[in-house]
C-alpha cells in the first residue's frame, strides 16, 4: 500500500501576516505508525514548500498512492476540499481520506462531496493504520473504528491511553529545513508532550477531539524527543505545541529534572 499524506496551502491570510509555517506533527504521527507497520508513506507539507494545486496535482498523478489522506482544520477547510478535489481528479482509483480537527466534527456535511471518500474522526495515528490494513486485505470497513462513509459510520475509537507507545513523529518525511517564524527560516523544532484536557472552553476543541482527561507523555520519553531534534535534526530551539502545557507543574518540574540529570543542554548538543 501507497499512502499519500498532505497538508494543504494556506489560504488564511493569518497565517501570512504572523509568518508561521510549522510542522504538521499530526500526520507525522501517523505516518510514523503506518511506517513501522511497513506501509510506504509519502508527505506533501504544502505551505512549507510553497506548493500550488497544479504541483500537487501533479505529484498526486506521479505517485500514484492507493490512499491520500488530507488534514485539515477549519481556516484550511476549502483548501483541503480543493486538493480532494484534484487528487480524484489525478488518481482516479485512489482512497481519498480527510481527517482533523474539522471534519471530525462537520463529516456528515464534507461527505456530500463525492470526491471525499471517508472521515477519520478524532485521533488518527491507528485509525488509519487499521484503515489501511483493511483495504489492503480487503477486509471489512465497517469494522474499523474511527471511520464515516456515506453509507455507515463506526464507534468512536478510544483515545491512545499510552502516549509513549507512539513513535516520534516521521520528520524525515518532513522539510525540516523550511519552517519559519516570523517569516525567519529557523532550526526550530517542536514537540507535544500531552493530550487532552479537562476544561470545556466554547473556543478550543482539545478536550473534544483529545478527550477531556489529560494524557501525558513521559519525562524520559520528553527529553528523548528533545534530543533527538537536536542531534538528528539540528534544532537550536524548542517549542512545545501542547494545548495546556503549563496545566501539571509537577510534570514540568519532572521534565526539568530529567534534563538536569542527564547535564543537557542545546547548546551543549550542537557543540
Amino acid at each position: 500500500m501507497k499512502v499519500l499524506m498532505i497538508n494543504p496551502p494556506y489560504n488564511s491570510s493569518k497565517y501570512r501576516f504572523i509568518g508561521l509555517v510549522a510542522p504538521p506533527l499530526g500526520i507525522a504521527y501517523i505516518a510514523a505508525v503506518l511506517e513501522t507497520d511497513g506501509v510506504e508513506v509519502k508527505i506533501i507539507d504544502a505551505p512549507a514548500v510553497d506548493m500550488d494545486y497544479d504541483a500537487i496535482q501533479k505529484e498526486v498523478a506521479n505517485y500514484s498512492p492507493d490512499v491520500v489522506a488530507i488534514t485539515s482544520v477549519t481556516p484550511t477547510l476549502p483548501s483541503a476540499l480543493k486538493v480532494a478535489r484534484t487528487s480524484r481528479e489525478a488518481c482516479p482509483t485512489a482512497v481519498i481520506v480527510l481527517g482533523g480537527y474539522h471534519p471530525t466534527f462537520t463529516y456528515p456535511e464534507l461527505l456530500k462531496n463525492d470526491y471525499i471518500d471517508m472521515i477519520v474522526r478524532g485521533e488518527g495515528e491507528y485509525t488509519m493504520l487499521e484503515l489501511v490494513q483493511t483495504l489492503q486485505k480487503g477486509g471489512d470497513l465497517r469494522k474499523v473504528k474511527g471511520i464515516a462513509t456515506r453509507e455507515f459510520t463506526t464507534p468512536d475509537r478510544p483515545v491512545i491511553d499510552d502516549l509513549d507507545t507512539i513513535p516520534f513523529p516521521a520528520r524525515h518525511l518532513l522539510p525540516m529545513d523550511d519552517y519559519k517564524i516570523m517569516n525567519m527560516k529557523l532550526p526550530v523544532g517542536t514537540l507535544i508532550s500531552g493530550r487532552g484536557c479537562p476544561y470545556q472552553c466554547s473556543f478550543c476543541a482539545s478536550s473534544a477531539m483529545h478527550g477531556h482527561k489529560l494524557r501525558l507523555r513521559s519525562a524520559n520519553g520528553v527529553v528523548d524527543e528533545m534530543e533527538h531534534l537536536v542531534d538528528d535534526h539540528h534544532a537550536e530551539m524548542l517549542a512545545f505545541m501542547d494545548d495546556t502545557f503549563c496545566l501539571n507543574k509537577k510534570r514540568i518540574n519532572q521534565i526539568c529534572e530529567e534534563i538536569k540529570e542527564r547535564k543537557w543542554t542545546p547548546s551543549q548538543r550542537n557543540s
